[in-house]
Parts: C-alpha cells; sequence; structure tokens
C-alpha cells in the first residue's frame, strides 16, 4: 500500500548516512567568495544547499537540518530534550530564564543526542562548531586559505578540491604505538578530527579549538569515594 511504501521510504531515509560540508570564513574574514560557494555545491550534487550562516558560513546536507527559533545556525543529527519530554526536536529553543543565554550551552545543557551543530553567537561575530559529546556522527576539517571546510567524510574534503590526500605516516605510527589512545589527528596530512565534545570557534581572531564538554561537570565532590578501603 502507500501507507507501507510511505514508512519504509522514511525508515531507509533514517538508515541513510548523514552527510555535510560546510565552508566557514576564517582568520577574520567577514564573509565568505560567494562564486567559491557555487562552485562547491556544483562538486557536491548530492548534498542539498541547507544556506549560509550569516556571511561567513555556507551549509550542504543531504539531510534535513534542525534550526534555532531564535539566533543562526543549523544542526545534523537528532536531538531530545533532557526533561523527559518526548519526541526529537525539531526547533531548538532558548531558555526561558535567559534568551540571550550561550548557544553552545544551550544545547549542551537542555538536549542530548547524535549531533553536529554549527552555532552563531548572538552578536554575528563568530561561528562554533560543535560535536556532541558521544562523537555519534563524523566530523573533520582541514584550514585552507582564508577558510575552513568541515565535512562528515574524507571523501567530501577530497571532492570539493580542498584536500589532496597525503598519508601522515608520523601519526600512523603513533597510532600503532598506541591505538588506546584517541587522538584528533588522522592518517592523512592535514586533516582534523573534532573530537566529540569538542567546539572548534571561527571568529575575528582566528581559529579556536575548545573543549565545550567536560565529563568531570557532571561529577560533584559530593559523589567523590573518600574511603580508602574501596
Amino acid at each position: 500500500s502507500s501507507g507501507t511504501c510511505q514508512t519504509l521510504h522514511t525508515y531507509h531515509g533514517h538508515l541513510m548516512p548523514k552527510r555535510y560540508l560546510a565552508l566557514i570564513a576564517s582568520s577574520g574574514a567577514p564573509a565568505l567568495d560567494r562564486s567559491l560557494c557555487a562552485a562547491v555545491a556544483a562538486k557536491c550534487p548530492e548534498l542539498a544547499e541547507i544556506g549560509f550562516v550569516g556571511d561567513a558560513c555556507f551549509f550542504l546536507a543531504n539531510c534535513q537540518t534542525i534550526t534555532f527559533e531564535r539566533g543562526k545556525g543549523f544542526v545534523v543529527g537528532t536531538l531530545f530534550r533532557r526533561d523527559g519530554r518526548r519526541g526529537a526536536v525539531q526547533q531548538v529553543g532558548p531558555p526561558d530564564h535567559d534568551p540571550s543565554h550561550d548557544p553552545v550551552e544551550n544545547l549542551l545543557s537542555r538536549y542530548w543526542g547524535g549531533y553536529v551543530a554549527f552555532l552563531s553567537d548572538p552578536a554575528g561575530k563568530t561561528l562554533t562548531i560543535l560535536r556532541d559529546p558521544s562523537g555519534f556522527l563524523p566530523c573533520y576539517y582541514v584550514l585552507g586559505k582564508g577558510v575552513v571546510v568541515v565535512a562528515s567524510d574524507i571523501e567530501l574534503l577530497i571532492r570539493s578540491g580542498f584536500l589532496s590526500p597525503q598519508v601522515d605516516w608520523v601519526a600512523i605510527s603513533a597510532h600503532l604505538l598506541a591505538d588506546h589512545h584517541r587522538s584528533a589527528r588522522t592518517s592523512l596530512i592535514g586533516v582534523t578530527e573534532l573530537l566529540g565534545g569538542e567546539a572548534l570557534v571561527a571568529g575575528p581572531q582566528g581559529i579556536e579549538l575548545k573543549q565545550a564538554w567536560n565529563p568531570w561537570d557532571f561529577t560533584p565532590r559530593s559523589s567523590e569515594i573518600c574511603d580508602a578501603r574501596v
């Protein structure tokens, strides 16, 4: 039946890997070159143009994104509320008590899920790429001339024209020596992984990497075990 077909289509749509590509102005550049954005979009025809976040971020994806009730930005992935309300979030709202609340803190404190978020601050001066603490969705980036390219996979970075893959043998050696240690350094020269809970911030001062989420924030001293016998 048509209803069954629609259900199957939706089911397979959820199984399809979420892919995205973003160009972000760096080194204090006020805006992206629109002709560059159009050229990159033409190289990735399977991705739909989601739009711009201000003038400093151009975003493409093969899936529907979550938007913000106030402010500018997109979220790729799935979000749920921490207050227990059922159902996936379709739009992120500001805290009732503080509409000017930091969008990164708002996302981490009020929602959970598997996502990568592209957030503009209230003043529109900086753009933050946040990978959720679980690292469920992949996130890689390369630094180009005046631009940061962020993508869900290496193939999109190559196709965008910003990456000519070269093996990083030093990184591979380090991984073989300590394969239990998770590092942001990949086995390709110039490609960095944004780890779970990290935020990449692009603003007037250039590019900065921050630890946006820390597990120790959720371990109060009251839960510390002080008994030496334990």
